[in-house]
C-alpha cells in the first residue's frame, strides 16, 4: 500500500488507521510525505514507530505522480494499491482486491468508491463486473473505458485509489508520465495500466471512500489548468494507448471533460479567465477537434 501525503494532517489519522485496521494483514505500508510544511511528516513518523509495516518516505515537494512512483519504487509486494492521504478505505477494501487477484492472477483489479460529499456508492463504472483476459479486454472494455454520458456513466472511473495493479505493470507507466501534471495524472496512469494488462478484474463492490479536500487540486482551479491540459493531451498521444484505435477515438471526450471541468470550476470561483487562460483554452479546443476530424477521418476510410 502507498499513501501519498501533502500537507494533509486533519486526515491523516483517519486514513492511516483505516489501512492499519484492514482484515487482510499481510501487507505494507509506504507513505510518502512529499514535502509537506505543516505536521503530517511527524504524524506519519509516529506511525512508523508504533507499527512495523509502516515505512515513511520523506522528499521534497516533487508532485503526485513522483511520490507515487517513490512508494512504489521502495515497495517489496506484488501487488501496489495507492490512496491519498485525506481519504479513507473500508476494512476489507485489501481483502477483496487481494482475493480477486489471487484467485484470477490478474495483473490489475479495480473497485468502485463512495463519493463522502453526496454518500453515493458508484461501481467501477459501467462496464460488467468480470474476469477480462486480452481478448475479452480488447472487445468489451478498451471501446468503452473513457466513456461518459453524465454522473455515474463512466465506463472506467479513472482513479488509481480503485485498482490495486502489479508493481511490475504501473511502475514502468508512473516513470513514463509527467511529473509536473497536477490533474488527470491518475486516470492516464490507470487507463494505460489496463490496455497493458494480460487480465483484469472488474469488482462489484464500492471499498474507497473518497474526501475531497477544498485545498486539493481538484477542487479549485489551478492558474495553469490549460497548461496542464496541453501536457495531458500529450501524455495520452505519445503514449502506447494511442495507437490502439478504439482507445484513440475515446481521447477527445476525456480531453473534453477537462475544458468543461476548467469552465465549471472558473465560474464557482468568479474568476473569469484572464486573456493568457483564454488563448490557452481556445488552443487546447482547436487541437481537440483537429483530434476529432483525424479519427472520423480515419474512420470513414475504414468504413469505404
Amino acid at each position: 500500500m502507498v499513501v501519498t501525503v501533502y500537507n494533509k494532517a486533519p486526515f491523516v489519522n483517519r486514513c492511516v488507521n483505516s489501512i492499519l485496521a484492514q482484515t487482510y494483514r499481510d501487507m505494507e505500508l509506504i507513505i510518502v510525505d512529499d514535502g509537506s510544511t505543516d505536521n503530517s511528516g511527524g504524524l506519519c513518523d509516529a506511525y512508523q514507530a508504533e507499527d512495523t509495516r509502516v515505512r515513511v518516505i520523506h522528499q521534497e515537494r516533487r508532485g503526485a505522480t513522483a511520490a507515487r512512483l517513490a512508494g512504489t519504487e521502495a515497495a517489496l509486494g506484488e501487488y501496489i494499491h495507492h490512496a491519498d492521504g485525506d481519504d479513507w478505505l473500508e476494512p476489507d477494501m485489501e481483502s477483496a482486491l487481494m482475493a480477486a487477484a489471487d484467485e484470477t492472477g490478474a495483473d490489475i483489479v479495480i473497485t468502485g468508491y463512495i463519493d463522502e460529499r453526496s454518500g453515493k456508492r458508484w461501481p467501477a463504472g459501467t462496464i460488467p463486473a468480470g474476469v477480462y483476459g486480452l481478448g475479452a479486454l480488447e472487445r468489451d472494455v478498451f471501446p468503452y473505458m473513457m466513456e461518459s454520458r453524465g454522473e455515474g456513466t463512466m465506463g472506467l472511473y479513472s482513479s488509481l485509489w480503485t485498482c490495486a495493479a502489479r508493481r511490475t505493470l504501473i511502475e514502468p507507466i508512473l516513470r513514463g508520465v509527467d511529473p509536473s501534471l497536477k490533474r488527470g495524472e491518475d486516470s492516464l496512469c490507470l487507463y494505460q495500466a489496463v490496455t497493458r494488462a494480460r487480465r483484469a478484474v472488474i469488482l462489484g463492490g464500492s471499498y474507497y471512500h473518497y474526501c475531497q479536500n477544498p485545498a486539493s487540486v481538484t477542487a479549485r482551479l489551478l492558474p495553469d489548468h490549460f497548461e496542464n491540459l496541453e501536457k495531458l493531451m500529450r501524455g495520452y498521444l505519445d503514449s502506447p494507448m494511442a495507437g490502439i484505435e478504439s482507445v484513440r477515438r475515446q481521447f477527445p471526450n476525456k480531453f473534453w471533460y477537462h475544458v468543461l471541468h476548467g469552465d465549471m470550476l472558473a465560474r464557482r470561483s468568479g474568476r473569469p479567465y484572464n486573456a493568457a487562460e483564454r488563448e490557452r483554452r481556445a488552443s487546447a479546443i482547436a487541437r481537440i477537434r483537429a483530434l476529432e476530424r483525424e479519427i472520423s477521418i480515419h474512420e470513414t476510410r475504414e468504413e469505404a
